[in-house]
């Protein structure tokens, strides 16, 4: 998968945000939680919207874009 560039703060260090409830199997788990902490991936809540963003800035905080599912 391809991260964008924050549109904000010019940085190449962004995550993809999670929307709803992951469901992750036990052979993805540690990848998951890898991914998880080194900010590659933001779960951004279980209440899903229209107008959810798709990519989080881990250095401004800054969240654009729209979700695809």
């Amino acid at each position: 998968m391809k991260y964008p560039i924050c549109p904000k703060c010019k940085s190449a260090n962004v995550g993809i945000i999670l929307w709803g409830y992951p469901m992750v199997k036990l052979d993805y788990k540690e990848q998951f939680d890898k991914d998880l902490t080194s900010g590659k991936i933001y779960l951004g809540g279980c209440c899903v919207t229209d107008n959810d963003p798709k990519w989080a800035c881990n250095n401004c905080c800054n969240k654009w874009g729209r979700r695809n599912d």
